[in-house]
């Protein structure tokens, strides 16, 4: 399904225009506008890609530049003039003038580009001794010797770091196994050269050594520069950084921060310096560089003898565009998604994303709906100026009914929207040969904008119109607006499998998060090429993100959870409690609920060819 291409021929290709069409429309968390973007990717010499997003053949984007017009006008006259006189000239003639023209074109683009050291993004140091007539460094280079020794290096000597157990290779290792040179060392591009002739010399031994020493990731270095936004190539430098070699995708409010933290717990993964960098979905417009320098630098990363580094950003997972864009400037990485019971998820949600902010703006007093009355308890606004759980259900399933209904908006706008675009055309021809289901672009167009003041989606209506001193407008509606639609996992991942290979997607249960932590990782980690580990140190832990303001990276010892996520507090690792908590709504509408759901579920699992356990 996948058309996307390997690493290496990304950089075989890089002088080759992309025709590839893309586009960015994303939407801010606090806000109902669309936004589109056009940016770069940092022309990472190892990528091969501009990250330019380009409009399909249907629109526009907001940002696109017209490729075509170079701002000069001329006389209609003088253009049918000078194509008059052309037309008597033999056409050996204008051909070879044309070659001449652009070789010579070509020769001087290339000669200024390698010249500053600016070719593919690259930026070499200046060298003071003249250097004009050495021949430049080569692309391709040998992983380092020094970190296969024996003695002093951070890698197997004989490679047995590279393959797993199961056979299975770390991303970006292929060419270090196969003993290849590359234009990078496994996942890290080499330090930036002292200049065009000289490699900059790094002490491997010693800073193999350094790391031996390091006692907690605080001492992980990152890429600490910030370029300047008006020097291209040096906001481009992506020298001495590495790339991510896992990504979760989602789903929010199914037990991210855990798994996150549970894989970063393997002795050959580092941690980002923060876990959700949501780079392709809210900074598009950054350089591949911005992105990048989440990551380790080059000497940290090969100087512990890691294999992996990655990240968890959940809001990747609900939007087309977002995978597409992933793919295009980042090829090769594992895509991992959690999932959880539907119903046990948008129950979650609904607390954390629903309850808590509304009862936090009520106690505050900075509730748009100045009907609700201030300065009273959490327990009276509770009761008395909170939608229910079963409400919301109720006014969202109306909604989603008919965006997916034949020839509903969330099939025909992503038609509209996508369908001629060339990563995924090829899907929507497969699906209509075949009569499968549509693709659906739900969070983009399922659920609309703001309606009117204090209305702020279409869903809501009738439940504002009947209870107008009832709360609804909280931050992150995006997420408020889509308990169950969150929890129909299917729909968003299909696109993930368009834009990536479908080998290097796994699903995760969170059911097995809980009930069986060691096998699920020790299953996982092996297929992401990592070798065998022991979790015990890790899971011990407890979980992450539990409890209000604990935050992503901080731990709850298991013996504490229970006491920790109490209602209205349990962050997206809830679903990892020991207790069973009775979700608040009717049995008919739980059974209208689990018979919604349950035809995207098995679509889940014949996608993935792995099974949940949920009702």
């Amino acid at each position: 399904m996948s058309g996307i291409r390997t690493l290496e021929q990304r950089y075989s290709e890089v002088a080759t225009a992309d025709n590839g069409a893309l586009s960015s429309n994303s939407r801010h968390d606090d806000d109902d506008d669309d936004w589109s973007s056009s940016g770069s990717d940092g022309n990472a010499p190892f990528l091969g890609d501009n990250g330019d997003l380009e409009s399909n053949g249907t629109g526009s984007s907001k940002h696109q530049a017209n490729d075509d017009d170079d701002g000069s006008c001329e006389d209609d006259a003088s253009n049918a003039a000078g194509y008059s006189a052309l037309t008597t000239l033999p056409k050996c003639v204008i051909l070879c003038a044309c070659l001449l023209v652009v070789s010579a074109s070509v020769a001087t683009l290339f000669t200024t580009m390698v010249g500053t050291g600016g070719f593919l993004g690259l930026h070499f140091g200046s060298g003071k001794k003249d250097d004009s007539n050495v021949p430049m460094l080569p692309w391709s280079r040998p992983f380092p010797a020094e970190l296969l020794d024996k003695t002093t290096g951070s890698y197997d000597p004989n490679g047995r770091d590279f393959v797993n157990a199961d056979g299975k290779t770390p991303p970006f290792w292929e060419n270090v196994r196969d003993g290849k040179n590359s234009t990078h060392w496994g996942p890290c591009l080499p330090p930036r050269p002292a200049s065009r002739i000289e490699e900059a010399h790094v002490d491997w031994p010693s800073i193999v050594q350094l790391n031996k020493k390091r006692t907690s990731d605080r001492a992980i270095e990152y890429p600490r520069y910030k370029p300047s936004p008006n020097n291209r190539i040096e906001a481009n430098n992506t020298w001495g950084m590495c790339l991510p070699g896992f990504i979760i995708v989602g789903a929010g409010k199914c037990g991210t921060s855990s798994l996150y933290h549970y894989i970063t717990g393997h002795d050959r993964v580092l941690p980002a310096n923060e876990k959700q960098i949501h780079y392709f979905k809210y900074y598009p417009k950054e350089p591949m560089s911005w992105y990048l320098r989440h990551f380790p630098t080059t000497e940290t990363f090969l100087g512990s003898g890691a294999l992996m580094t990655g990240e968890a950003s959940p809001g990747y997972l609900p939007y087309p565009d977002v995978a597409a864009l992933a793919a295009k400037r980042l090829p090769g990485p594992k895509i991992i998604m959690a999932a959880r019971d539907p119903l046990d998820r948008a129950w979650s949600s609904y607390k954390y994303n629903y309850v808590v902010p509304a009862l936090d703006k009520a106690v505050k007093g900075k509730l748009m709906e100045k009907s609700v009355p201030e300065g009273m308890t959490e327990e009276y606004y509770r009761e008395n100026h909170l939608f229910s759980f079963e409400e919301m259900l109720k006014a969202e399933l109306k909604v989603l009914r008919d965006c997916f209904k034949p020839g509903g908006t969330g099939e025909t706008r992503a038609r509209e929207k996508f369908g001629n675009m060339r990563w995924a055309m090829n899907e929507f021809q497969r699906r209509d040969k075949n009569g499968l289901p549509p693709l659906i672009d739900l969070d983009d167009y399922c659920y609309g904008g703001k309606v009117k003041h204090l209305v702020p989606r279409k869903q809501w209506v009738e439940l504002i119109e009947k209870n107008p001193d009832k709360i609804i407008n909280v931050p992150n509606l995006h997420l408020v607006q889509s308990f169950i639609g969150r929890s129909l996992y299917a729909l968003p991942l299909e696109w993930w499998y368009i834009a990536y290979p479908a080998k290097d997607i796994y699903l995760v249960c969170n059911e097995d998060m809980r009930d069986n932590t060691s096998d699920m990782l020790n299953r996982l980690t092996s297929w992401m090429g990592l070798p065998d580990y022991d979790f015990s140190d890790v899971i011990a832990k407890g979980m992450y993100n539990v409890g209000g303001n604990r935050g992503y990276d901080k731990p709850t010892p298991w013996n504490e959870t229970d006491l920790e996520a109490g209602e209205g507090e349990a962050d997206e690792h809830d679903l990892l409690e020991e207790r069973e908590e009775e979700i608040p709504i009717s049995a008919a509408l739980r059974k209208e609920v689990l018979e919604f759901v349950r035809p995207y579920n098995e679509r889940l699992f014949e996608l993935t060819g792995q099974r949940c356990n949920w009702l």
